[in-house]
């Protein structure tokens, strides 16, 4: 009959436990690599957006810069004469205690603009 001795049943299992810890590692390691591989996609990916973010906001930072040079040497005609006969109209309305609302009424701007003038008035007169 074949016996297997103390030394050798330690030596089978240490073999084994050697063979599945080898085998435990390598399905770690690809594993790990495969996440590694996610990880740098995903970083060049957001590399790639953040740099064409960065583009776009110098670009529009320029535009920004340049309209704001246009508007100081009055290159800027954004209304036109109706338009600006309406604001003056509100902004005396306002210059005499009209309300938003009166504003809305009367001049026919946006609420927005209206309350915009009537807080610009109140801060200008504190």
């Amino acid at each position: 009959m074949f016996m297997i001795t103390l030394e050798q049943g330690l030596i089978i299992s240490n073999c084994a436990l050697l063979v599945f810890s080898v085998f435990s590692s390598v399905l770690v390691y690809r594993k790990s690599k495969k996440q590694i591989t996610t990880l740098h996609q995903q970083l060049k990916h957001t590399q790639s957006e953040y740099s064409a973010l960065a583009k776009s906001s110098l670009g529009v930072g320029r535009r920004l810069k340049k309209l704001e040079q246009r508007m100081l040497q009055g290159q800027v005609t954004g209304f036109n004469t109706s338009d600006e006969a309406i604001y003056q109209q509100a902004q005396k309305l306002v210059d005499l205690g009209a309300s938003a609302e009166d504003l809305v009424n009367n001049c026919g701007v946006a609420r927005a603009e209206a309350e915009l003038l009537v807080t610009l008035q109140r801060q200008t007169t504190h």
